[in-house]
């Protein structure tokens, strides 16, 4: 049966779009907070939030999830340790305004708060020496703080932070952006956590390679984005 130019193209955008549905739909990340809780941008009070949320493999393919960096929009939201953060006002739904804050605007301060300090440095450095990976600093100097993880399929792995979206004690670690959040609006977050395959051969250690390699795991490519959205209530 002769199959037409036109239909063969179609035929290939139907499947193109199939695939991408697939791909997009085979891990799940899911907030599984009901609320997450904030001062106003300018209050001279802060809130922490335990933050729990989860990842679910829909697929019957095994993953490496290699956290990676966001694009020019996503770098300006809120961010730690891997999640983008995006908030909105809910009658509107237009996306708040964030900015960064100088060491003295922060309102909570603390000498050192998960910083990175010069043992920790020599140890890393040790570290890489000894096991021959020298040029892998990026992987060992931030794997504590990113989400690499294999997820088999059918498997759902829970992960907690702890953050604070207005305001933050002096330091933090990997920290970006704050959100001007006001009284007397009520808004709502999603989050979005990035994972690229583009250089993982590059980036990653021998032994999470070969694990890869002889597992026919595949490497994650892609924007994971909350299936939910959840209200924030600025507190008074």
């Amino acid at each position: 049966m002769k199959i037409s130019l036109f239909n063969l193209i179609i035929l290939i955008i139907l499947y193109s779009c199939s695939q991408k549905n697939e791909t997009k739909n085979n891990l799940e990340l899911e907030i599984l907070n009901d609320t997450l809780f904030a001062y106003p941008y300018n209050s001279n009070k802060d809130k922490i939030n335990i933050l729990n949320y989860s990842i679910e493999n829909n697929s019957n393919q095994t993953y490496y999830f290699k956290q990676g960096l966001g694009d020019d929009s996503q770098l300006r939201k809120i961010y730690k340790n891997g999640i983008y953060i995006s908030v909105y006002e809910t009658t509107s739904n237009k996306e708040v305004k964030y900015s960064e804050k100088f060491p003295f605007e922060h309102f909570k301060r603390s000498d050192c708060d998960s910083c990175s300090n010069s043992r920790n440095s020599i140890r890393i450095i040790k570290e890489l020496e000894r096991l021959k990976d020298d040029n892998k600093t990026s992987y060992y100097s931030t794997k504590d703080k990113r989400h690499y993880f294999f997820i088999h399929p059918k498997e759902k792995l829970f992960f907690k932070q702890y953050i604070n979206l207005t305001d933050s004690m002096r330091y933090e670690d990997t920290r970006m952006n704050y959100a001007h959040l006001n009284k007397n609006i009520k808004y709502y977050s999603s989050f979005i956590i990035p994972s690229d395959s583009s250089t993982y051969k590059e980036d990653l250690p021998d032994n999470i390679l070969n694990t890869i390699k002889e597992n026919n795991v595949k490497v994650y490519h892609g924007n994971l984005k909350s299936k939910n959205k959840v209200p924030i209530k600025v507190l008074n």
